[in-house]
Formats: structure tokens, sequence, C-alpha cells
């Protein structure tokens, strides 16, 4: 066996020879990548030369840094650094002198400060109860003092109704209108006023969204008719899309403007609801949470027959306006009687010569107390939080009606539970035992495999219901009378016991609850005042719409001192001239502080931007309202003691 150097082969002497190839002599494998890519481009920043500005700040020093600048500068730019230190030098002086300065000054005034703030500061104290400064605002410049017609709303009713529905005139009137709680969309309802004997003519509840880009004052963004005149809308103070309103039939009506079909429920035409035109509506907060969790709210209207009905919405939209849960009926000098002395012997309601036609209705704050106003002039103030029945029932009784309704083959809903617990246990009683025999008369019994039938509130209603236990006659105090029909009245939306009284006669007036004669009597010599209201935003101001047309806006902090109120017209001509007819509603928006709506009889709706003094409240303007009508208050009972002796 042998080996050779050369080839790296082993051979054998005895065998054939095995060849081996060398593993670390072999080529290497290997590859060319190209990427196209742009130019590289390196530059030494180290020798590019800049120039230096000096500008008086605050930076580094600047001669450290030439210091640390290449060798390979030349003389001239070596020099150039030299000179610019030495301005730099001189600059740092400088800047070192001023805020030597400076600090002698600052040292100044907080010495000066020191010494006079614990006076001035007791002084500001010590001015808080006073009267220098009471009224004072600090006013923009930019504020205007002059209001602005921004907008007349109109719509054409001929392309809803047919012509037969219409007036000879073709129009029809706008006899209310209101805001929504967001203050985006004016809603106002239409149809014919003045009318005598049955209504033929239609009405409609149009919404305009003086917000939405686009919009036109003469395109209303959504018209909702009805068969009859629709004589009052309010909308609903949380829901924006909730809107409440009042027919001349009597039907209380409720729209949702969010659904194709607005009109979620409607009352029906009842002996024991309201037979006449709903003249005015309200909504009042209720006690305790609805079924979704949500602020309960009732539904208050008032009608021309002399009844208060009280409509709750805790147990959803639908079938709310079924039936009232609880109600008032109006009379005058009347003493309580029973219901047998009420009813004939078919159950019929007898006519009583004592009952007051409503036309308007306020609430106080808190809902403490309901006051009245009638086409016969009186007034008057309801307390309704002693009456139980308008409360919620307590669980107690609607424990004690499940109870009594166990073994029932009939299914009651909630709210008609609610209804019967609003009942004395005996009626109660009563009730149920003829709502019963109601049922079995119209419908089956049914049995566990079919649904079991409805007690609705119009089958309560049309039992033996006593319908004084329900519609009571609560305590009342009469105020002094005016002399025509009474067309509006206002509570005071931030003081218990002030009210605005709006008369027929022309008249004005300022109430307290607790006097039956008037505070002030504005009279603003304009025909007759068909509607007021207070400012949502400042206490001491109201707006009066009058019989000329025009709007008149009352500051009670400077009406007091002698000035008088200002006056909206249109700004064309005159409002009778211009078509628009009587001011008939007004209503400031709840969210827009300098925003009014002003209904006019002859269908169209204005739209002002109130100037600054009236859209802008004051430093305790609440405390300014308590004492003028505490002053009032004081002369009024100087002049009833004076006319006494």
């Amino acid at each position: 066996m042998h080996t050779r150097t050369a080839e790296s082969r082993w051979r054998s002497s005895e065998a054939i020879g095995i060849d081996v190839a060398s593993t670390w002599h072999r080529v290497r494998p290997s590859a060319s990548v190209a990427v196209e890519c742009d130019p590289l481009y390196v530059a030494d920043a180290g020798n590019q030369s800049t120039q230096s500005l000096d500008t008086e700040t605050q930076t580094p020093n600047w001669a450290s840094t030439a210091r640390a600048a290449p060798e390979g500068k030349d003389a001239d730019a070596k020099e150039d650094e030299k000179d610019a230190a030495e301005k730099a030098a001189e600059s740092r002086g400088e800047e070192k002198d001023k805020a030597q300065a400076w600090e002698a000054l600052e040292n100044d005034v907080e010495d000066a400060m020191q010494r006079v703030a614990s006076r001035m500061l007791r002084e500001l104290q010590d001015g808080v109860g006073g009267s220098a400064l009471r009224g004072y605002r600090v006013t923009s410049v930019t504020g205007s003092e002059n209001a602005q017609q921004l907008h007349l709303l109109q719509w054409d009713p001929s392309k809803v109704f047919a012509p037969e529905l219409l007036p000879e005139s073709g129009r029809l009137c706008a006899s209310s209108v209101d805001w929504s709680c967001t203050g985006h969309s004016v809603v106002a309802g239409f149809g014919q006023l003045d009318i005598r004997g049955w209504c033929n003519t239609g009405g409609a509840v149009v919404i305009w969204n003086i917000f939405q880009r686009g919009f036109r004052a003469k395109d209303a963004t959504q018209v909702i008719d009805h068969s009859s005149t629709i004589t009052c809308v309010k909308c609903h103070p949380r829901a924006p899309g909730i809107i409440a309103a009042g027919s001349f039939n009597g039907e209380v009506l409720l729209y949702d403007v969010s659904r194709d079909e607005p009109l979620v429920a409607s009352s029906p035409i009842h002996e024991h609801f309201h037979c006449e035109a709903v003249s005015d509506l309200e909504w009042i907060a209720e006690e305790g949470d609805a079924f979704d969790g949500r602020a309960a709210f009732q539904l208050c209207s008032v009608s021309r027959d002399g009844r208060v009905l009280f409509w709750s919405f805790r147990y959803g939209l639908e079938g709310a306006l079924d039936g009232p849960l609880a109600g008032i009926r109006l009379s005058r000098g009347a003493s309580r009687r029973g219901a047998s002395e009420d009813l004939k012997d078919t159950g019929e309601l007898r006519p009583s010569r004592h009952t007051t036609s409503a036309n308007c209705m306020s609430f106080t704050r808190g809902h403490y107390d309901l006051l009245i106003g009638s086409e016969g002039g009186a007034l008057q103030r309801l307390f309704v939080s002693e009456m139980k029945g308008l409360g919620k029932a307590s669980p107690k009784s609607v424990e004690a009606v499940r109870a009594a309704l166990q073994s029932s083959q009939y299914r009651w809903p909630d709210r008609v539970v609610e209804l019967l617990a609003r009942l004395e246990q005996s009626v109660r009683a009563e009730v149920i035992r003829s709502v019963d025999r109601r049922m079995r008369q119209g419908m089956h019994t049914g049995n566990a495999d079919e649904v079991l039938p409805v007690v609705t509130m119009d089958i309560v209603y049309g039992s033996k219901l006593d319908v004084d236990a329900l519609q009571s006659s609560p305590k009342s105090f009469e105020l002094e009378p005016v002399p025509g029909l009474v067309t509006d009245v206002a509570a005071s939306p931030t003081h218990r016991s002030l009210a605005l009284v709006a008369a027929s006669d022309g008249s004005l007036r300022l109430h307290s609850l607790l006097q039956a004669r008037p505070l002030l009597d504005l009279n603003p010599d304009r025909g007759a005042v068909h509607s007021v209201a207070w400012s949502r935003m400042r206490p001491l101001v109201f707006a009066a719409g009058c019989d000329d047309g025009s709007c008149i806006l009352f500051d009670l902090g400077t009406f007091h001192e002698g000035a008088e109120g200002q006056v909206l017209e249109s700004p064309s001509t005159d409002a009778a001239s211009a078509g628009h007819g009587p001011a008939v509603s007004v209503a400031f928006n709840p969210k827009q502080r300098d925003f009014l709506a002003v209904a006019m009889k002859n269908g169209a709706v204005a739209i002002w931007q109130l100037p600054w003094r009236f859209a802008n409240p004051l430093d305790n303007e609440d405390a300014m309202l308590r004492q003028i009508a505490g002053d009032l208050g004081s002369i009024l009972d100087e002049e009833t003691l004076g006319a006494l002796r």
C-alpha cells in the first residue's frame, strides 16, 4: 500500500485503487446580486463652514463652540469668529444688567402686593353683602342691543289638505308654538280659530329644524296632519322627538317624529274624558322612574269642559292615552257634593252650573300648585300637592290590588292596576266586580291554552266607576278676576309664588299667589294680550304677544325703575298690514338663550334674536326677583291698610 502525494489518491497493491475528491479545495459557491437604487452621496459635515448670528437669547457660549472648530479654517474666518465672540460678551453684559433691573422691579411689585393684598381682600369681602354693585354686569362690546327677526316660517296647507278641509281663505292659523328640548326645532300647531260648533277644518303639527343645513323658511321639515284643528302643542322636556298636542274635538295626541308613523297614541272621546277643545298642555315630572329606568313624566291636559286630566307615561308610550290615572273637576263657589248628586240614574254626568270653563293653566315651581284661567275671567290657585290621587300609588295599595286579582281569569295590565290602586278599598272591590261582569258579557273566558283577555282602561271607565274618586275638586284660592277673558297664565320658573296673567281687556298682571290683588299691572296698551311666557335664562325677563302682532319684552329689573319694554315688530311694516295678525303664542328657546318664537294668528311663525341685555343673565338675579316681589308686596299691603283706614 502506497500513497500518491500530488493527487492525494490511495491505491492498493492488491486491489483496484479508489479516488477520493478533496472537499476544501472545491470552489466555493457564489452569487452575483444587483439592486437598483439612487446613488448615495456622503459629505463630511465637519468641513462645511456656517455663519453665526447673535440674537441676544439664552444660548450656549459661542466662544467655546468656536474654539472647537477645525483648524483648517482660514485667517479671515478666525477673525470673524473673534469679532463675534467680543460682541457676544458685550451682549451678555447688557443682558445681565437688564436681568438685574427686572429682578429689582419684580421685588418692588411683590412688596407692593403684599402691602395692599390683605386690605383689598378685606374690602371685597365687606362689599359682598352690599348693594353698591347690585345689577352690575360686564357687557361684551360685540353684543347687539337691537332685536333681529331671523326667519319668518311659513307653509302651504293646500299641499296637504283638500280645499273642503280648509277655510275660505285657504290658510290655517297658528294656534301654539314651542321648542324641542334641544332647542333645534320649532313646533307649531295649526288649525282654524274662533270655531263655533263642530270643527270641519283639518289641522296639523308642523316642525321646522332651523339649524339644519339647507334650511328654508317656507319649507317645513315635517308636517303631521290631523282631522281637526290643533289647539295646542307641547314638546317633551327630555325626549327631543316626543310631542304632545290637543285638538278641538277633545283629543289628546302623542307623536314620536322619529318613527315612520308619528302618531303613537290618541285619547278616545269619552264622557269622563275631554268633551270639548283641549285648551292647554303641560309636562310634569312624576315620582320615581319609568319602566325603562328613565325619568317618568305625566302629561296634564285642561279643557273648556272644566276637566284637568293626568296621563301617565310610566309604563311606556303605547296605551298611555287610553285613560287618565287621575283628574280634577273645576268648579267655582260650589260645595262638595257626592256622586249621587252629580250623576243621574243613567250614570251620565249632570251639567253643573258651577263648572269653570278653563282656557289656560300653569304649574308653579316644583308643581305644588296649579293656576287656572277661565273664559269668564276667573283665576284659581289649586293646591294640587295636597291631593293624594295625583301622586304615585303606594306599593302597599298595588300589592293589595294584585292580591285581589290573583284568581282573576283576565289579564290586568300595570296601568290598570295602578288606576285601581288609587281608589279606596270599598270602591275598588265594586269596580273589580263591575269589570268582571262586563268582560263576561263581551268576551269569552279563555283557558290555559289561549291568550287571556286583557282588561283595558276603557272597560274600567265604562264600568260603575265613581268618577269623583278619580276626578275630585281640590282646595282652591281665588285671585282677583279680570274684566275679560283670561288668555294665558305663566307661573315663574324660579319663584314659587309669582305668576303672569294675560287678558283680553289688554291687561298684563304680575300676581303673587299669596294675595288676591295683583302686584303690578303693566298694560302694554296694544290691544288684547294673547300670550305670555317667562324667559328660561333670565328670571326677570318675560315676553307678551299682543293683538296688533307685536311682541313686547319686559325686564322687571329695569321696568321697576321706570324703563319701558322693548317692542318686537315685523321689520317690513306693522304686523296688521303685513298680514300676520295677533301674536297668539310666544316661546323662549330652552338652549339658545337669545332665540324667541312668536306664532301669528294668520299662519306665520317669527324667529327673533333677542338683544344682548334680554338674553344674558345677571349675577344674583333670583335674589333681585325676590326683592322686587317683596317690595311690590309691601306697597300693596300699605295700600290695602290705607283703604281700610
